[in-house]
């Protein structure tokens, strides 16, 4: 597969996605509607393990209109944006590529700050 993330602030169809993705890229995006997301941010982590079939323990923390973003323990971004105050939590995997996609996902935890 390609890519797999969670979903924060969600109220659909707005929400924020980080997305952790096997070729060793992360993105942050703002959805406003389904057509026309913003994306905050998209790089290359050393912190993410690439290639098929392999773990990545993916956290974010949103406090106000800060996000901090990590992968593996390792804090790699920090995202401001206030255009979402609330909403629900979800998880995505994301197909960018032809192939199909699976994204397995344990221990999920979530604390209110």
């Amino acid at each position: 597969g390609d890519c797999g993330g969670i979903i924060v602030r969600s109220n659909e169809p707005k929400d924020y996605q980080f997305a952790v993705c096997q070729n060793g890229y992360y993105s942050f995006t703002r959805y406003q509607n389904y057509v026309d997301p913003k994306i905050l941010v998209v790089k290359a982590s050393p912190a993410i393990v690439i290639g098929l079939n392999q773990l990545n323990v993916i956290a974010i923390v949103a406090d106000g209109s800060r996000f901090d973003l990590y992968v593996n323990k390792h804090k790699i971004d920090t995202i401001h944006d206030s255009s979402y105050a609330h909403g629900q939590i979800g998880l995505i995997a994301l197909n960018d590529t032809s192939s199909l996609t699976r994204v397995i996902y344990s221990n999920a935890k979530i604390w209110t700050l």
